[in-house]
């Protein structure tokens, strides 16, 4: 969508917008997978399943928000959004453009590239789980772009996509740490009268989220550069020649 707005193809704005706000919707429910997953994973392997309470309120909690999330799926605006792609989908061009695909995908390609690069800096330079939420959002922006392109450009289209494919696993992973972690901090808050098991499983949960947290922010920078490097410069030549090759034509 974001590449019909740029060939300024009449229609593709609403439904991004739609598709943006649905899209917050799923995070928090997403979230709640992921910490359930994570703490029934050491509920399990627990004795006494010191837990099984702060489960059962995470279930419940995952249970209204899908709720609400169906709830927005079966909504009028989203059957709108629906009709508004299938339009798109049948979209034929009345007036011949200026410009070519190969002009335009090479524009957008090094724009994402070019955020990318900054978020990445910021990153580097300073480490954070903010900031490297910013750059998992560009990484999945560039990924969406490389991924619809990825016919035009053959072999180092493909490559690229493998480095950006393990930046963006690196970058879940410290996501879903932090907000791991997160939980973890405000649930010990709030439970002083939780049982001594649970607080010590809580403890060590944390101590050990930490630890895997300081890792994935280590292997980040090695990742991010094999991702920035040769496979790009490579991808960079190959987007210059084929967009010459049609500006010869």
């Amino acid at each position: 969508l974001r590449l019909l707005q740029s060939a300024r193809v009449a229609g593709s704005h609403r439904p991004r917008t739609h598709l943006q706000k649905l899209l917050s919707r799923t995070s928090t429910a997403r979230n709640l997978d992921v910490q359930i997953a994570e703490i029934s994973a050491v509920n399990r392997s627990t004795r006494n399943r010191p837990l099984q309470t702060l489960v059962d309120e995470l279930g419940r909690r995952r249970a209204r928000e899908q709720l609400i999330l169906l709830r927005a799926l079966n909504s009028p605006g989203t059957a709108r959004l629906f009709a508004a792609l299938n339009r798109l989908a049948e979209f034929v061009p009345r007036v011949h453009s200026r410009r070519t695909v190969a002009q335009i995908a090479r524009q957008q390609i090094r724009h994402r590239h070019q955020n990318l690069r900054k978020a990445a800096l910021h990153v580097v330079r300073h480490p954070s789980a903010g900031r490297c939420h910013v750059m998992r959002l560009e990484v999945k922006n560039m990924r969406y772009v490389a991924e619809l392109l990825a016919p035009t450009y053959g072999a180092p289209m493909r490559r690229f996509l493998r480095r950006l494919q393990k930046l963006q696993e690196v970058l879940g992973r410290i996501n879903d740490t932090h907000h791991t972690l997160g939980f973890l901090e405000s649930q010990q808050l709030r439970r002083r009268s939780a049982s001594p098991e649970a607080v010590v499983t809580m403890t060590r949960m944390r101590r050990r989220h930490s630890q895997h947290m300081a890792r994935y922010l280590g292997d980040l920078a090695h990742v991010w550069r094999r991702a920035d490097g040769k496979r790009w410069r490579r991808l960079s030549r190959c987007l210059r020649s084929i967009a010459n090759e049609y500006e010869d034509r």
